[in-house]
């Protein structure tokens, strides 16, 4: 399992294993990410 953190705050967003797609909103800056959980790498971008 990894953690995702929030890119804008550092507050953590999510834990998930290889090959998690997630969809989550930040509870304290608001903005929504999209996460992808790889192996070895973790992708977050803002959900427009």
């Amino acid at each position: 399992m990894k953690y995702a953190m929030c890119p804008k705050c550092g507050r953590k967003l999510c834990r998930g294993g290889m090959g998690s797609e997630i969809e989550i909103e930040c509870p304290k800056c608001h903005k929504v990410f999209h996460v992808h959980i790889e192996e070895n790498d973790i992708h977050i971008r803002i959900n427009h």
